[in-house]
């Protein structure tokens, strides 16, 4: 990120008495897998209702007759032949839906649901003025103190970065009570694929 982006972040911060999550990982690491990551495992749910959504009544018009099934798959069960029809709607709609709703779903959850507090270092300490970001760096004890949750966004380097095995002590040391979240990257990375290669 240039520094233009990185102000424009530190600038949509907000003060907090707490965080609910406080989000650890490594700038070695891609941007866009960390933002697929949190993405999937925080709105998984509006992924699935929006695929059900479309399901539902596809599936009645395709039991009525009303979209065309031009697909004809053969299934051979012990010597028995049948052929089924399909049609390709059902998968590219509800694949559709699932995305919109995963991408539409921090617009929508934040109209309708309690807005978590989270510490994102590239948002909640100024990365662009260096006085700024030397009294965040400093605060970091204090922002460890006062989170719920820890959440390790893990990927091979993590364990690799001083920074990231510091944060883990501190936090344990500071919040002896909070609990430790380890999200390896890779398993949302890797759902999304399969949901790619059903396609």
């Amino acid at each position: 990120m240039d520094e233009a982006q990185l102000l424009s972040l530190w600038e949509t911060s907000a003060e907090a008495e707490g965080f609910d999550v406080f989000v650890s990982h490594t700038w070695v690491t891609p941007g866009y897998q960390k933002f697929l990551s949190m993405l999937l495992s925080s709105y998984w749910h509006y992924a699935m209702a929006a695929w059900l959504l479309a399901a539902v009544p596809l599936m009645i018009l395709y039991i009525f007759d009303v979209l065309p099934m031009f697909i004809l798959i053969r299934s051979n069960i012990d010597d028995y032949q049948v052929d089924i029809p399909c049609g390709p709607w059902i998968f590219f709609a509800t694949f559709l839906s699932a995305i919109c709703g995963l991408f539409g779903a921090p617009y929508v959850g934040s109209c309708f649901c309690r807005k978590s507090r989270c510490f994102y270092d590239a948002a909640c300490v100024n990365q662009v003025d260096p006085m700024k970001r030397e009294r965040g760096i400093y605060g970091i004890g204090g922002f460890l103190a006062v989170s719920r949750q820890l959440r390790i966004l893990w990927s091979p380097p993590y364990l690799s970065r001083l920074w990231c095995v510091f944060e883990i002590a501190a936090y344990r040391t500071a919040n002896p009570r909070g609990q430790i979240k380890i999200q390896p990257l890779f398993v949302e990375r890797d759902v999304l694929a399969v949901l790619d290669q059903d396609l």
